[in-house]
């Protein structure tokens, strides 16, 4: 099977293909295409001048679905009667959660917001490594 894969890519005819620049990891890998090989990419998006905003925006007005505050009147139950989960990434992945341009305080205010009673922080380690600074986090409701 190997032999016959080998044979059949010495019949191709590589004169017209063209590399590319193919990102993986910190690498750049060039790789070569036909010539009607379709290359797709990212297009530039120009910065969100005020991200904090852009975020507080996206909670008020969520695309799919309602905002948190219509969800929790649709349940039909008093809000203290609810639990809610936020799970945060572990370390692999760069999302500002803290701080003050963080991600997590805002969308932590507009739970406390709705009268869920104090809310507990709850970490979960990440398996991998077993540390538990790594910041997955449930936050729910603490029992009254």
């Amino acid at each position: 099977m190997q032999s016959n894969i080998h044979t059949a890519a010495q019949q191709i005819d590589l004169t017209n293909w063209r590399e590319i620049p193919v990102d993986y990891g910190r690498y750049r890998l060039d790789v070569r295409v036909p010539p009607n090989c379709v290359i797709l990419g990212m297009k530039e998006i120009p910065l969100i001048s005020d991200p904090r905003a852009a975020y507080e925006e996206s909670l008020s007005h969520p695309i799919g679905c309602p905002p948190l505050a219509e969800i929790i009147r649709n349940k039909k139950k008093p809000a203290a009667e609810l639990t809610a989960a936020v799970t945060v990434s572990d370390i692999t992945r760069p999302v500002p959660y803290r701080g003050e341009n963080g991600l997590l305080r805002p969308l932590l205010n507009r739970l406390e917001a709705r009268e869920w009673g104090d809310l507990k922080r709850v970490r979960q380690p990440r398996k991998s490594c077993g540390s538990s600074h790594l910041p997955t986090v449930a936050v729910r409701r603490m029992s009254t």
